[in-house]
């Protein structure tokens, strides 16, 4: 390795090589870079340099994907579990149901956040409790009341964007071209009338600006039920924050039509997939890390090598929603 980067950094700076590589990887031009690149990034990535040209090239492609696209928005996988199934009072919009636990997965800091949260209005649903493993008498010893974790998990979040700017590397963001670092919402126009595009314009999508929350399946209740259990609490969401859900993108790249949810759940596309968990799936924390995997690998299936995170993934399939 020390032999490989001496070499290559004969002629180019390390700041260069980052440069070069960042910039390929973000025009789809890796794999005209030469082998002494591809290796030499390999090496000082620690991604394992073994196979064929083909291999490598693969390999980096993901490494990228994860680094470029995570680095660009901050991407976080967040799961909320209920005391049930929750449906909402159409006059009131209030719902029937309590969030029982927040889990939340950084790809990027490979850092994590979990906590139980102790519901005060309603019981846990044999159903849930079943899914879960999650007994009430847990519930009434280790969670904490609901604003008190909706603080912690915002202050995680703000953290994991902090630290997270120290890790870009120098002129890594600026090697990315302007017209594929914009991240454009699917929908343009926010109901009060502003321009989500002037939100998120290159500048403002440098790392210590948006997160981008994804949930799978979110929009069915885990956006909602954020909103207003934020709103009761008298806690503001920060407006850095947008929503996504991964759903759309894993129907396009499971090629699946129907109207079958079943076909979509992170049990199921990790089987097809042939993703194995060792723990247990229905807790907050395990499906947001599932979120990821599922999302990283199905991405990577569906694009083969090539794939701009910026330009195919953030703008065309994952709609960014404000609260």
């Amino acid at each position: 390795m020390l032999r490989s980067l001496c070499s290559l950094l004969a002629h180019h700076s390390l700041r260069e090589l980052l440069s070069i590589v960042s910039r390929n990887y973000a025009e789809n031009k890796l794999h005209e870079l030469p082998d002494e690149t591809l290796l030499s990034y390999g090496r000082l990535r620690r991604i394992p340099i073994v196979g064929t040209r083909d291999d490598i090239l693969k390999r980096l492609y993901r490494y990228l994907y994860r680094r470029e696209c995570s680095e660009l928005v901050n991407i976080i996988c967040y799961d909320l579990e209920f005391t049930g199934l929750p449906t909402w009072d159409p006059v009131s919009g209030i719902p029937n149901q309590e969030i029982i636990e927040i889990g939340a997965y950084s790809p990027h800091k490979k850092e994590s956040f979990s906590c139980l949260v102790r519901p005060e209005l309603y019981k846990m649903s044999e159903e849930a409790a079943s899914l879960t493993q999650i007994s009430t008498s847990v519930l009434q010893s280790e969670g904490i009341p609901i604003a008190e974790a909706l603080k912690r998990f915002y202050l995680w979040l703000a953290n994991c964007v902090r630290s997270q700017q120290t890790d870009v590397e120098p002129n890594d963001s600026m090697s990315i071209p302007a017209d594929s670092a914009v991240i454009k919402p699917v929908d343009n126009q926010r109901k009060d009338g502003h321009s989500l595009s002037a939100e998120l314009s290159p500048e403002k999508c440098k790392p210590s600006n948006s997160v981008m929350l994804i949930s799978h399946g979110g929009s069915l209740h885990d956006i909602r039920m954020l909103k207003y259990y934020s709103t009761s609490c008298d806690i503001s969401i920060p407006n850095s924050i947008y929503f996504a859900d991964s759903m759309r993108l894993l129907r396009e790249c499971t090629h699946y039509k129907g109207d079958n949810l079943g076909v979509l759940k992170l049990d199921s596309l990790m089987k097809e997939l042939g993703i194995t968990s060792h723990t247990q799936s229905h807790r907050a924390l395990t499906d947001a890390i599932s979120t990821w995997k599922v999302l990283g690998k199905a991405i990577h299936l569906y694009s083969s090598t090539h794939l701009t995170p910026a330009q195919d993934i953030t703008k065309k399939y994952l709609q960014w929603r404000k609260m």
